[in-house]
């Protein structure tokens, strides 16, 4: 009997690990929602600017789109004309578009997902590791924040880190799809 218990004692003791970090999670959730209710000013801002820099920048998103493809396509196609590959235009663009424009996009959408992460975790009185594990799980996935967590000692966010990141692949699977069904892709 006292190897059976030895036997599932290493097991036991990582599911109950778990489940405390379940837990954590759950109260983190509930933390969070808390935080946002007791402050309804703090609430609306916040619905407010998330609305303004979502919704009302999208003319300028599609607009900058827009206009960077069309003075690539200008350029290429002066350049393709000369030899007979007018065809190539549009492969030409996306090409310049990914290898070029790709790296800065993504910068710039690391940095604005740091941004909204560390700000948010500020203005609800979140710890600065808690930040940084979800910033990492919403960029790198569950197995490099996990692995961060472990890295920096903060055992207690290897659960919610991997929760966090699987949860944002079940989303975000699912978001992407439903976006391909709507624009046809």
């Amino acid at each position: 009997m006292d190897m059976l218990s030895r036997f599932f004692a290493v097991p036991g003791a990582l599911v109950l690990r778990w489940i405390g970090a379940l837990g954590d999670v759950f109260l983190f959730l509930l933390e969070g929602l808390r935080q946002i209710f007791i402050a309804p000013k703090l609430f609306f801002k916040v619905a407010q600017q998330v609305y303004v820099i979502g919704a009302k920048s999208l003319f300028v998103i599609v607009l900058i789109a827009l206009f960077t493809g069309m003075v690539l396509g200008l350029q290429g196609y002066y350049v393709l004309v000369k030899f007979g590959s007018v065809g190539f235009l549009g492969a030409a663009v996306s090409l310049t578009l990914i290898r070029e424009l790709g790296p800065v996009l993504t910068a710039i959408m690391v940095a604005v997902n740091m941004l909204f992460c560390f700000t948010g975790a500020r203005l609800l009185k979140f710890d600065l590791e808690d930040a940084i594990i979800a910033s990492n799980a919403n960029i790198g996935g569950p197995t490099t924040a996990a692995g961060m967590a472990v890295s920096q000692g903060w055992s207690r966010l290897v659960g919610p880190a991997m929760l966090v990141g699987v949860l944002g692949y079940v989303i975000g699977n699912y978001a992407g799809t439903v976006v391909g069904i709507i624009l046809g892709a």
